[in-house]
């Protein structure tokens, strides 16, 4: 069946233990005593699609009904539940499909000339995969050897690609952005000879492109600046040399750098009463740092600079928080941080503001919805604690996605009367061909039944990729995505390529931090050939030189996308941005059909909304604990509902004349404002055996996926 109808179903290895209830196997590491029990899965892909609820592990078929998720490999998306009188159908229906196809191979092989009993008999060979766990060469061989090298034109890998077994001209269509040749600029004011020879020496770069050079000078003359340009253009160097040459000026300033770091919180599964804050560091902001830090190590006249991380993970008791605060002229930290530690307890900071130069904040096009007008009210209570202190003079330097309004985004953001923008990308990039593929019909003869799985067909494309020495990032939207095609993609490649298995990893929200930051450096060395993450790699990480990005499905929406797409073909050689159409979601086939919107259509605006009464009234609550209120000088910063929001809320001193804090705060507002709309608590998983951290689980996921037998 499978040599004469290979569409009408797919078979793969699973290991049993991937078939229980309630297993997180993929989160521990395997134990080397236990052999592996592989079970071979048929999956017939005419069931209908479901819809997933991943963070329930339970799925809905399309009349609504639950179904258990057993984790066998991609069900989510064919898993099948039918009524009872629905069966006959289905079977009379595979029937009808199987004869059409039996009689079109026998027709097929007589017109060869060939005896139809005697192909079939050599092709059953190759039809069944083997088995992970025998010791036998694989004989299933759809995808060619793996090759060692990148392919010399990434036109021709995909060529090659098309040449497959599985290939059904699932590419709709190829749009090919031609590549950028580096236009150079210099500053108006050169670089001291130390700090030249530093850049040449740790980063290599004896030059600035267009824009840098751009946005630095407008920075030397004393205004606010956004970079609007695309991905990897070297947006770094436009925050680290204003902040050394001020530094060279004058050893008192400081600076402070801004990264949306993700937040959750911990709750002690004994303790339930206590919470613990728990401050994950974005791998955007190791990245910067670590950038900086090597230019300050190539810098001996700026050796004594310290650069330092102020975040949850911070020890309290040890004297840190304090050493920083007194030493410390760089500090990379959150929007979170901001709000409940530096902002309340600014007395404590008032050197380290009085003396701050710079406020660096990348991705604002991050800053969107109810988290972005929290932020944008954290900015002001910033501004305003730095005009206490008689610091006006502090300079917003901000990067964003090429989005369709810098400009108001960041004056609306940080309250600037006026900014500089630059958008004139001055780096080189090579050819980019985006590629939209979307997945053959289950039944060609009834395209009614809907399309196969885009899930089943991204492992295709990804172990395709890889075997062709492709570098290639996956993105996936949720975690159990994430999860499902690395385990996926890695089954295959034990049967096709086995020597390729340890050459792909994920990269995920879960992963401790030490983890995460050695698969960054893996990644940026070259030892991976393929990583599968969430958006946690969408934004501007240093990873090296990427061949290929994969999108399952379109993201969230088009900044995402481009984002992502401009992860693959940094330094100038040319890349592949493939979307794997989700043949059930209308938005997917809406830009399989109208692929250029995709290039041409401007980003949707990413301002805030700054009319919301709640934030509003919630900030000034933390403002009047951090300085008491006086409407007719805070209005500048809060706004005009100012005054009428402090005589509803806050409480009033006659004889002052000033608005404080609400008594039912304690004195700490912050601590009772949630600056994200989601804060959901976790619990952390631990190897009892060996003590070691094996992830953080959201509390509406843990009785699905942490104890055994549960629905």
């Amino acid at each position: 069946m499978r040599v004469i109808a290979p569409d009408m179903m797919s078979l793969f290895w699973v290991d049993r233990a991937d078939l229980e209830e309630g297993s997180i196997r993929e989160m521990q590491d395997l134990d080397p005593e236990r052999p592996p029990e592989y079970v071979l899965v048929i999956d017939f892909r005419d069931a209908r699609p479901v819809r997933m609820m991943a963070a329930k592990k339970k799925i809905l078929d399309q009349n609504g009904r639950m179904v258990l998720n057993r984790h066998i490999s991609l069900a989510e998306e064919t898993a099948t539940s039918h009524h009872a009188g629905a069966i006959p159908v289905i079977i009379e229906r595979r029937n009808n499909s199987f004869r059409d196809q039996l009689v079109a191979f026998y027709q097929q092989e007589v017109a060869k000339g060939l005896d139809p009993s005697e192909s079939i008999n050599e092709l059953a060979i190759e039809a069944v995969p083997t088995s992970p766990g025998d010791d036998c060469p694989g004989l299933y061989k759809t995808h060619t050897p793996p090759a060692i090298d990148r392919p010399h034109s990434m036109l021709e890998m995909l060529e090659d690609l098309k040449k497959e077994s599985f290939y059904k001209d699932q590419i709709q269509s190829i749009n090919t952005v031609p590549g950028r040749v580096s236009a150079f600029e210099d500053l108006q004011v050169p670089l001291s000879d130390p700090l030249a020879r530093a850049l040449k020496e740790s980063l290599n770069v004896t030059g600035l492109y267009t824009h840098q050079a751009e946005a630095i000078n407008h920075v030397e003359s004393g205004h606010d600046v956004v970079v609007s340009t695309a991905t990897s253009s070297g947006k770094s160097l436009i925050y680290q040399l204003p902040l050394l040459r001020e530094l060279e000026r004058n050893p008192e300033a400081r600076a402070i750098y801004i990264f949306p770091t993700k937040v959750r919180i911990l709750i002690h599964p004994r303790l339930p009463s206590t919470s613990i804050p728990i401050h994950i560091p974005q791998a955007l902001a190791q990245d910067q740092k670590r950038a900086l830090q090597t230019v300050l190590a190539a810098t001996p006249h700026l050796s004594w600079v310290e650069v330092d991380t102020f975040d949850g993970d911070t020890p309290l008791k040890d004297g840190s928080r304090a050493a920083i605060r007194d030493n410390a002229r760089v500090i990379f930290t959150n929007p979170d941080m901001l709000h409940v530690s530096v902002l309340p307890q600014h007395k404590w900071w008032k050197e380290f503001l009085k003396g701050l130069k710079f406020v660096i904040v990348d991705e604002l096009h991050y800053y969107t919805s109810a988290f972005g007008s929290h932020c944008a009210m954290i900015m002001r209570r910033l501004r305003r604690i730095c005009h206490h202190y008689e610091n006006d003079f502090v300079r917003f330097i901000s990067c964003s996605a090429t989005v369709s309004n810098p400009d108001e985004n960041m004056k609306t953001f940080f309250n600037l009367p006026a900014v500089k923008v630059v958008s004139n990308d001055g780096s080189p990039c090579g050819m980019k061909h985006y590629v939209m593929w979307n997945p053959p019909y289950k039944d060609p003869a009834h395209p009614n039944q809907g399309r196969c799985s885009f899930l089943e067909e991204s492992v295709k494309v990804l172990v395709g990729l890889i075997c062709k020495g492709v570098r290639v990032i996956c993105f996936a939207k949720v975690r159990r995505m994430c999860e499902l095609v690395l385990r996926e993609t890695q089954t295959t490649l034990r049967e096709v390529a086995p020597t390729l298995v340890n050459r792909i990893m994920g990269y995920r929200a879960g992963y401790t931090p030490e983890d995460r930051r050695r698969i960054e450096g893996r990644l940026f060395k070259g030892d991976l050939l393929c990583v599968i993450a969430t958006n946690a790699l969408e934004l501007g990480v240093d990873i090296g030189s990427l061949d290929a990005v994969v999108h399952l499905s379109f993201p969230f929406n088009l900044a995402s996308f481009r984002q992502q797409a401009g992860r693959a073909g940094r330094r100038e050689r040319d890349s592949v941005s493939i979307l794997v159409a989700d043949g059930d979601n209308p938005l997917d086939q809406y830009y399989m059909k109208t692929p250029d919107e995709l290039l041409t259509m401007k980003i949707e605006g990413t301002g805030v909304e700054l009319s919301n009464e709640l934030v509003i009234e919630s900030h000034l609550q933390c403002a009047a604990a951090e300085l008491p209120i006086k409407v007719e000088e805070d209005k500048a910063w809060f706004g005009e509902m100012t005054g009428e929001l402090c005589k509803k809320h806050l409480l009033w001193d006659e004889n002052l004349d000033l608005y404080f804090a609400a008594r039912k705060y304690d004195g700490f507002p912050a601590k009772h404002v949630q600056i994200r709309s989601i804060d959901e608590e976790t619990y952390r998983v631990i190897d009892v055996t060996t003590n070691k951290d094996i992830e953080d689980i959201e509390a509406s996921r843990v009785p699905f996926t942490l104890y055994e037998g549960t629905d």
